[in-house]
């Protein structure tokens, strides 16, 4: 008896694991408008021709990826309980989490070691996805021109200063939070910022009430120039993508005002970011036209 339960444990065993195999076509034309590929379409991974000897994705370990988290829903937090002088509290803004698909098409985007959005990362559960990229790092001071004796230039070394990934990490976050100050809740009310505005990058996206999930990509690489006074420099460079969901919010504001935080979150809110609403919160994530 045991023996013939065997064969149809192992079909079934075999057309599940055959189902896991299966990989997504992101060569799908109706993953994003438009006639450009998607990021993921045919892309094995491979650096940039551009890139530096050195260049090397940055490992995004589970420490890491809720450092990240952390600092996003802190100035997410810090925004809803109108902690800014000029901006009121939000009333339903999500938790964001961790979305390791949309950070795998973030790593395919620092891979091209250039400040540049894609034109489509939409997933199969998620078609409404905004990026922001951003660049962090730091400049060795200049080496003389040249050896006393005339001779050629000498070979750079690395900069005297040094910061880990994760020091750049927060400081790069933090000067996209820092854009702020550039912003006024005349920026949040509005579908799109006025024409005049300089708000037009980085804050809105990371404090939008219906984003729900975010993935990032991170890769350092150093950079050797010289300047005008043919002054050797040796630069650091790290690159910061961040694939964002977003639920419907056509002309809607970026997030929902009120008195008080959290008032019209329908799950509760978040036991640590007291201002969000909790995970648990759903908000409508139709599939819209990508906006960048």
């Amino acid at each position: 008896m045991l023996d013939t339960m065997w064969p149809p444990l192992l079909l079934l065993l075999m057309l599940l694991l055959g189902r896991q195999l299966q990989a997504f076509d992101y060569c799908d034309p109706t993953l994003c408008p438009g006639p450009e590929r998607h990021i993921a379409c045919n892309n094995f991974g491979e650096l940039a021709d551009t890139c530096s000897p050195d260049a090397h994705v940055v490992r995004i370990t589970t420490a890491r990826r809720t450092m990240i988290l952390n600092e996003l829903n802190e100035y997410r937090d810090r925004i809803a309980r109108g902690d800014l002088l000029g901006f009121s509290p939000a009333t339903r803004m999500a938790t964001l989490q961790w979305d390791q698909e949309l950070a795998s098409f973030a790593e395919l985007n620092v891979k091209r070691c250039a400040l540049v959005n894609d034109h489509c990362r939409n997933s199969e559960q998620f078609r409404n996805v905004a990026q922001v990229v951003a660049e962090g790092g730091w400049q060795g001071d200049p080496m003389p021109p040249s050896y006393p004796n005339g001779g050629p230039n000498p070979e750079p070394t690395g900069p005297v200063e040094y910061h880990t990934e994760d020091e750049v990490i927060k400081a790069t976050l933090e000067q996209m939070f820092a854009e702020y100050k550039e912003c006024s809740m005349r920026d949040i009310i509005a579908f799109s910022p006025p024409s005049n505005s300089k708000c037009i990058a980085y804050f809105t996206q990371l404090v939008r009430d219906s984003t729900t999930h975010v993935g990032c990509g991170i890769l350092r690489q150093t950079k050797n120039t010289t300047n005008e006074a043919g002054q050797w420099l040796t630069s650091v460079h790290q690159y910061m993508t961040c694939n964002f969901v977003r639920a419907v919010d056509v002309n809607a504001p970026v997030y929902q005002s009120g008195d008080r935080s959290a008032t019209e979150c329908r799950s509760g809110r978040n036991p640590v970011f007291i201002n969000l609403c909790s995970v648990n919160e759903i908000y409508d994530s139709s599939t819209l036209p990508l906006l960048f």
